[in-house]
């Protein structure tokens, strides 16, 4: 019985043993198009350019490890690299790092060569800045106060290369406030938009440069647009009620019918109606029974106004002359 399993044993190991070298013995070449995607060390941040790389490798292994050599091209195969500060141009041997990459070697196969043998990267470290958002206006929008940010959105972060850092100095992020954002905005009415955040020109001209956040809050209020025109003659009007008319005789003094270089300022709108003349002001002569009682030789005149307007100039003293109607029939 013993002798039967040792002979059974003997012949089976036996056939174990020719069946490897057969096995080893079959080891053929085979082409294969791997695509090699390079990263970076655990929790860096790198530019790496290119980072996605396709090689044609020739690879020896026996006929029972052909499937996962096809399986090995199904995804890229990772490469980690480093960065060298003040070095980012790098030559990395493929044949090397195919040699010790960890899963290759799993697998028990091997890769002769590898066409191109180097490829050629730029590896550099990426850095993250702080720096300001700040709203860009139309040129002929004025506000009334600073707009306002939301909480915690006046500032953004920006990543870009480390070697770009001294270009950006002073520079910071636009928040712009364009036509299409300032439609149905009320002039004095405090408004909210949410506003894209756009690189500078100069920063948008650097590559790989990447921000957050991409929209802001920010809350404005528009200044009433206002205009300001002088009116060349402004006429003087008398106004005194009928029955003091009856007891009193108001005369103005000549030169004083009309007010001169009067300078008004408003809403825009409605000084363009002064100015193109179909509004007219008037300056009222106001007699108050006092006045005419004093017989006052001069007064204040009251400019009429449309709502909104108001006087720049200063306004002179009319001139006057008051006497007093003889009683009829005395």
């Amino acid at each position: 019985m013993i002798h039967t399993f040792i002979r059974f044993s003997t012949i089976t190991l036996i056939a174990f043993m020719v069946w490897l070298y057969a096995e080893g013995a079959t080891r053929k070449q085979h082409t294969v198009t791997l695509n090699v995607i390079f990263v970076a060390p655990q929790g860096q941040r790198l530019l790496i350019e290119p980072t996605l790389h396709s090689v044609t490798a020739t690879v020896r292994c026996a006929t029972s490890q052909l499937q996962q050599v096809k399986d090995l091209a199904l995804e890229p195969i990772p490469i980690e690299v480093a960065d060298t500060p003040g070095r980012p141009e790098r030559t990395i041997n493929l044949d090397q790092q195919f040699s010790v990459h960890e899963r290759i070697n799993r697998m028990g196969i091997v890769i002769e060569r590898v066409e191109p043998s180097q490829v050629n990267l730029r590896i550099e470290a990426l850095k993250t800045l702080e720096i300001p958002i700040t709203l860009v206006t139309p040129p002929d929008l004025e506000l009334a106060v600073p707009a306002q940010f939301a909480a915690g959105q006046n500032k953004a972060m920006l990543e870009l290369p480390s070697s770009a850092e001294s270009q950006i100095k002073g520079m910071e992020l636009q928040a712009r406030l364009d036509a299409n954002l300032l439609a149905g905005v009320v002039p004095g009415v405090l408004t909210d938009r949410e506003i894209d955040v756009t690189l500078p020109p100069g920063m948008a001209a650097l590559p790989n440069v990447s921000y957050q956040p991409r929209r802001v809050k920010v809350s404005f209020t528009v200044k009433k647009k206002e205009d300001e025109y002088t009116v060349g003659l402004v006429p003087v009007l008398l106004n005194i009620a009928p029955n003091l008319a009856r007891q009193y005789n108001v005369e103005v003094d000549q030169e004083n019918l009309l007010l001169r270089d009067v300078k008004v300022k408003g809403p825009s709108d409605v000084i363009a109606r002064i100015r193109a003349g179909t509004l007219k002001l008037e300056a009222l002569l106001r007699m108050d029974p006092e006045d005419l009682e004093k017989k006052i030789h001069s007064k204040l005149p009251e400019l009429r106004l449309p709502p909104g307007v108001t006087v720049e100039s200063t306004l002179p003293l009319i001139k006057l002359t008051i006497t007093k109607r003889e009683a009829i029939g005395s």
